[in-house]
């Protein structure tokens, strides 16, 4: 049984849009809540990223299925 460690890394994006304008005080929890707007697209996004340490083993479980 190997000790070696990994670390594991996740990422991904959440995506808002919204038909209509949102209110003021809607703008400003997402604001709050790390959201930006993308006056392109016109969407309301966060990126979120999570690590951790993990097992070689833990790895290859992930891989296998």
């Amino acid at each position: 049984m190997s000790n070696n460690q990994a670390i594991s890394r996740r990422s991904f994006t959440t995506s808002i849009t919204f038909l209509e304008k949102p209110s003021e005080e809607t703008r400003k929890a997402l604001i709050a809540d790390g959201f930006q707007f993308d006056g392109k697209s016109k969407q309301w996004y966060r990126r979120q990223e999570e690590s951790s340490v993990v097992s070689e083993e833990e790895v290859a479980q992930h891989l296998a299925a």
